[in-house]
C-alpha cells in the first residue's frame, strides 16, 4: 500500500502554520511579559514548554513524514504517541497559562485541529497496513 496523499499533504502545511505558530507565541510571551503582571517563575516555565513543544512537534511532524513515505509502521506509532504531549502542551497554551489572550487561544485551536485531524489519518494509515 503506497503512501497517503491526504496525510503528506496535511503535514507539509502544518510544518509551515507551526513555525508561524511558535513565531507568535513566543511574541506574545514576550507581549505578556512586557505588559501583564506576570510572574518572572510563569514566564520561564511558559519559555522552556514553548522549546520543548517545538522540539517535540518538529520530531512528530519529521516523523509522520518519513513513516508516511517509508510505510514504517514504528515511525507512524512514534509519530502518533508525540501527538500527546505535543497536544497537551497546545491545551496548556490555550487554557492553563496565566494569561491567554484571545488571538492565543485561536491559534491553539487550530493547531489542536491540525493535531488531531494527523492523528486520525495516522491511526487509518496503520490501520490499512
Amino acid at each position: 500500500m503506497g503512501s497517503s496523499l491526504t496525510l503528506q499533504i496535511l503535514l507539509y502545511l502544518t510544518s509551515f502554520y507551526f513555525g508561524m505558530f511558535m513565531l507568535c507565541e513566543f511574541g506574545m510571551l514576550i507581549f505578556k511579559g512586557m505588559h501583564l503582571p506576570y510572574p518572572s517563575s510563569g514566564l520561564w516555565i511558559d519559555g522552556v514548554l514553548l522549546v520543548l513543544l517545538g522540539v517535540i512537534e518538529c520530531f512528530r511532524i519529521l516523523e509522520a513524514q518519513k513513516a508516511n513515505l517509508t510505510n514504517m509502521q514504528g515511525r507512524m506509532v512514534v509519530s502518533l504517541a508525540l501527538c500527546v504531549p505535543s497536544a497537551l502542551a497546545v491545551v496548556y497554551f490555550a487554557a492553563w497559562q496565566n494569561y491567554v489572550l484571545r488571538l492565543e487561544l485561536i491559534l491553539c485551536i487550530i493547531q489542536l485541529g491540525m493535531i488531531a485531524i494527523q492523528f486520525v489519518l495516522g491511526v487509518v494509515e496503520l490501520i490499512g497496513r
